[in-house]
């Protein structure tokens, strides 16, 4: 009741003055030292995580149905089976020939034009949902948190979108649908024929692919994005080239997953064992770790990698004889299964 008076009185609503702290966690993976290899997190109170979840509930049917991320029963392996999807087009027929070409793009979040942003969600939400937002974008600052430094004092920020609720991830996702539309006026018309039926881009957060008969001009991307303050990152372009008799693209990675089956399933397996045997020590210690335990670290631990996106393999007994049976063996010396307990 309070937030409604706020808002239809056009007062202001006092959220910690508008201050958010910032933490920067090391991506996973990454050498440590070079600041782009950490993630900016930002910490919000607890009203502003109340009112970004109902702009939430209120905008989501704008994204479009295409958009795999940041939407319900949409994941990783919907971008990775229409790229086995397309690819599967390709070996059936000799005709096709795809080129894909993927983009990542540099602090996405932390970029974004908040102006650009407001004046897009305009046709987009209602009024209500329009203030809600305006009202979590203004007035804010950042106070970064580094461990053994003085960072108390606080900076104003007038670009991005604050990391660390629901909200942001949605709104990104609908200015870089903005901008994709722009992207595609100036590419040189569509890139694939009716006949193949094929998608013209992948889009999985700021990891895009196009989809074409032929590279897309990346310079041209490049230039278009910069009108909406986003940053392709350059170093982390990549071409790959599906073609029937080519085996190099088999190997190409998307959201961490090998485009062929085989392929991926070798390296999934690689993955599990080096999961597998870091936690040695737990799975000899039968006398201090229940079974029970064991299992449950096993599923989440081990099972979680072994499965990761296995539902767009393509296995015919043979390969899923060759990809179990090493695992299965692999486990069985480490405790004793339960009869009824399915590995």
């Amino acid at each position: 009741m309070i937030i409604n008076k706020t808002f239809e009185n056009h007062e202001d609503l006092d959220i910690n003055n508008g201050i958010l702290v910032v933490l920067a966690l090391p991506k996973p993976g990454k050498p440590k030292g070079p600041p782009q290899n950490l993630r900016p997190v930002k910490l919000l109170n607890s009203l502003r995580k109340v009112l970004s979840t109902i702009d939430l509930t209120r905008i989501r049917p704008a994204v479009e149905n295409y958009i795999l991320v940041f939407r319900p029963n949409r994941s990783t392996p919907d971008v990775v089976w229409a790229h086995r999807w397309i690819s599967a087009k390709v070996l059936n027929y000799a005709e096709i020939e795809i080129d894909i070409t993927g983009i990542d793009m540099s602090a996405a979040f932390d970029t974004i034009d908040r102006k650009q942003l407001l004046q897009l969600l305009t046709n987009l939400v209602t009024e209500d949902e329009k203030r809600i937002i305006q009202f979590l974008l203004s007035n804010t600052s950042l106070n970064v948190k580094i461990s053994g430094a003085n960072t108390e004092e606080p900076f104003l920020t007038n670009i991005g979108t604050p990391q660390g609720d629901r909200l942001s991830p949605i709104l990104f996702i609908i200015y870089l649908e903005q901008a994709l539309k722009n992207v595609r006026s100036t590419l040189d018309g569509p890139s694939n024929t009716t006949e193949t039926h094929l998608p013209n881009e992948i889009v999985y957060a700021d990891d895009i692919d196009f989809i074409g008969n032929q590279p897309v001009n990346v310079k041209k991307i490049e230039e278009t994005l910069k009108v909406h303050k986003l940053k392709v990152n350059v170093d982390k372009t990549e071409h790959t080239s599906v073609r029937k008799h080519s085996e190099e693209w088999k190997t190409s990675k998307k959201v961490d997953s090998l485009l062929g089956s085989k392929e991926d399933m070798e390296h999934i397996k690689h993955l599990s064992k080096i999961a597998l045997n870091k936690m040695e020590q737990i799975w000899h210690r039968a006398d201090k770790t229940k079974q029970r335990t064991r299992i449950k670290l096993n599923n989440t631990l081990v099972r979680s990698v072994l499965l990761y996106d296995c539902g767009t393999w393509a296995l015919t007994k043979q390969t899923k004889k060759s990809w179990t049976l090493p695992i299965e063996n692999s486990c069985a010396g480490f405790w004793e299964f339960d009869t009824q307990q399915k590995f």
